[in-house]
């Protein structure tokens, strides 16, 4: 099975909190803002994620 590997640069913690919760939940984490998530259900996860994330300050 192949997996992803995610990363993210999240300026607010609040918002940075909310996104490792999500990611804790559907990957290993391996780095405090990296994780490895299984192919299968990486676009929802992103779209998930993206909800948290301010295009101007952050980056997925």
């Amino acid at each position: 099975m192949s997996k992803v590997l995610v990363c993210y640069d999240i300026k607010k913690e609040s918002r940075r909190a909310k996104v490792r919760k999500i990611s804790k939940k559907s990957g290993q984490h391996h780095q405090l803002s990296v994780f490895l998530i299984r192919e299968s259900p990486v676009k929802n996860i992103l779209q998930a994620l993206e909800v948290f994330v301010e295009q101007e300050v952050d980056s997925l």
